[in-house]
């Protein structure tokens, strides 16, 4: 008991540094994590605008907040310089300006729901907005930037709207970055270079139901401004349902390069604008409008496949009194009334066209000429409709004729489907009439039917019952033989020869078809002298042997009816049609049809051929 008592101490003592370890980091990672929850609950410090206009106006160039909170106090009715109703507008003005760098991480600018915050005449070396958070209207008036650093958000969150509004200053670079925003983005002022990427435009239904309902409102509104580039890409656009709701409106801009990549929106303006040097658009949806009245754009220097502007979304905006923006696309017949609208519509769908054609993007091309052809017709059936005449009527059949057929005689692969499917239904016909064609007609049926009755009938075997015909069959061949292959001199060997040959293979066949009739004879009595279970037996066997006797002969009819179909289709007034029956009144009309759609896809390879030299 002493041993084991002294080495149990012995053990205690050998193992107590490891517990005193143990306990330390335990001690140390329950101070660590007070720490992390002590961090997570430390509330932003709160500033006035008195305090933040303090600093930003002291003899430092660089200016730091960080966890901050910007609130409005009594103390700042200073800066109050208009109440209009209950919206209270502070601005901040610096009284001697001087270059600054600014940086706000992590803060909120909280002065009330019914305010505006103005940042006026300041001039920004560099201003980064990191993790920011707005619940009022954010304005920057007549700011400069006298370095080369952009104005720089990201990961921001607008709740309201975000201005920047020059009347003459040109600001060099804006970079907004994985933010979101709630209302709208407006820049009243021309800009080197504006780049949002992968910002949410979310389209608050809160923040947007004071706003006026006769009047259209944009979530990016960049109108009538001067742009060196404008780079939008990876964002998205959310209406919300609300109508009076827009994305991104370029109404009136002059850019000099205009990019667009992976961008989702509700609809999109390019009313009176103007792109000088390049345009690059691909990836985007927009899921209803596109508003390119007056829009220019360099041909030589323009990349937009078509599939970002199929789907006839293309629009010609238009503007009531109210400055309520209503889009016309020429698809009820109301807006088919309209001629001059509708002539505007075609000609912007034109300049795409040409676009097309000049840069050698045929798929393009033939893409929005069947958009083209497809509002017209659609203007065409309302033409019909109120101003019938014979010449719109067959325009507008030709028309759809020719939609359905070759997609406007811009798809060749298509006219030829097309055809093929007609052999195939004319086949699918031929093969329920009868004619003189093949054969197969009510005559033969009648005679095998008789035939196989006969045989169900007696005693006679296949074989005895087909003798009759084979030997008929043979001795026509003896005759021929004797006539014509022993005539000895009176024949060229060849063709002597040649007469062996078709003598010896026809009666090759003839020698084997007994022997097929011998060894698939199924019935050594007459049927009414069979047993209930051969009867029975023996029926299914017939069962299984008409079933497949009329596919074989569906087979062969739809093989003649294919081969009539060919001659008919392809072969108009050349060859032979079926002497008789209905076919040959179903063979007239597809001929007709046939050489109607061998032209058209004629005029679409030739069309699709010049195109591409």
């Amino acid at each position: 008991m002493e041993v084991l008592t002294t080495l149990r101490r012995l053990t205690t003592l050998s193992l107590a540094p490891l517990f005193l370890a143990v306990s330390l980091i335990s001690i140390a990672q329950e101070e660590f994590e007070e720490e992390i929850v002590e961090e997570e609950i430390v509330e932003k410090s709160h500033m006035t605008l008195k305090e933040l206009f303090k600093q930003l106006q002291g003899d430092e160039s660089e200016c730091f907040f960080t966890d901050v909170e910007f609130i409005a106090a009594e103390e700042d009715d200073v800066f109050l310089e208009n109440k209009e109703g209950l919206i209270y507008i502070y601005t901040l003005k610096p009284v001697n300006p001087s270059p600054k760098f600014i940086y706000f991480n992590d803060c909120i600018f909280n002065t009330g729901v019914q305010s505006q915050l103005v940042f006026e005449g300041w001039d920004f070396k560099k201003l980064n907005m990191l993790g920011c958070e707005t619940g009022s209207k954010l304005i920057f008036l007549n700011c400069t930037q006298s370095g080369n650093y952009p104005i720089h958000l990201e990961n921001c969150i607008l709740g309201d709207d975000l201005v920047f509004d020059n009347e003459e200053v040109v600001l060099n670079r804006i970079e907004v970055v994985n933010s979101r925003f709630d209302k709208t983005f407006i820049v009243n002022a021309s800009i080197g270079s504006l780049i949002i990427n992968g910002s949410v435009f979310k389209g608050d239904p809160v923040k947007f139901q004071a706003e006026d309902e006769e009047l259209t409102h944009y979530q990016l509104a960049l109108s009538e401004k001067e742009f060196g580039e404008l780079i939008v890409r990876n964002c998205k656009f959310y209406s919300q349902g609300i109508a009076t709701l827009f994305s991104m409106n370029l109404y009136k801009c002059s850019i000099d390069k205009l990019v667009l990549l992976n961008d989702s929106m509700h609809s999109l303006n390019f009313t009176d604008a103007t792109i000088n040097k390049s345009l690059l658009i691909d990836s985007i949806y927009v899921r209803d409008y596109i508003g390119v009245q007056n829009f220019d754009f360099p041909e030589s220097n323009t990349n937009i496949p078509w599939y970002n502007l199929s789907g006839e979304k293309l629009a010609i905006f238009y503007t009531e009194q109210s400055h309520l923006v209503i889009p016309y696309q020429a698809k009820s017949e109301d807006q088919i009334t309209k001629t001059l609208m509708f002539n505007d519509l075609i000609s912007a769908y034109n300049k795409f066209n040409s676009m097309y054609h000049g840069r050698g993007d045929i798929g393009s091309a033939n893409a929005s000429y069947v958009e083209i052809k497809d509002i017209e017709t659609r203007r065409q059936k309302y033409l019909v409709k109120t101003q019938p005449t014979l010449n719109l009527y067959l325009n507008y059949k030709l028309n759809i004729i020719l939609r359905f057929f070759s997609d406007y005689a811009t798809n060749p692969g298509k006219s030829l489907i097309q055809s093929l499917w007609v052999l195939v239904i004319f086949s699918i016909i031929y093969m329920f009439t009868f004619s003189e064609w093949d054969g197969l007609n009510y005559v033969y049926f009648k005679r095998q039917f008789i035939l196989f009755s006969r045989y169900m009938k007696t005693k006679k075997s296949l074989k005895e019952l087909y003798t009759k015909d084979i030997e008929k069959e043979e001795s026509d061949f003896l005759r021929f033989k004797a006539k014509y292959i022993d005539s000895g001199k009176k024949l060229p060997r060849i063709i002597r020869l040649l007469g062996n040959v078709i003598f010896h293979m026809g009666l090759l066949q003839l020698r084997f078809t007994p022997y097929v009739y011998e060894k698939i004879d199924f019935k050594r009595s007459k049927w009414v002298e069979l047993s209930p279970v051969r009867k029975a037996i023996l029926g299914l066997f017939v069962f299984l042997l008409v079933v497949f006797y009329l596919l074989f002969i569906m087979v062969l009819k739809f093989i003649n009816g294919f081969i009539l179909s060919l001659n008919s289709f392809g072969f108009i007034n050349v060859g032979t049609l079926p002497d008789g029956g209905i076919a040959m009144y179903f063979s007239v009309i597809e001929s007709i049809t046939g050489w109607f759609l061998l032209t058209i896809f004629t005029i679409t390879l030739l069309s699709q051929i010049l195109q591409s030299g």
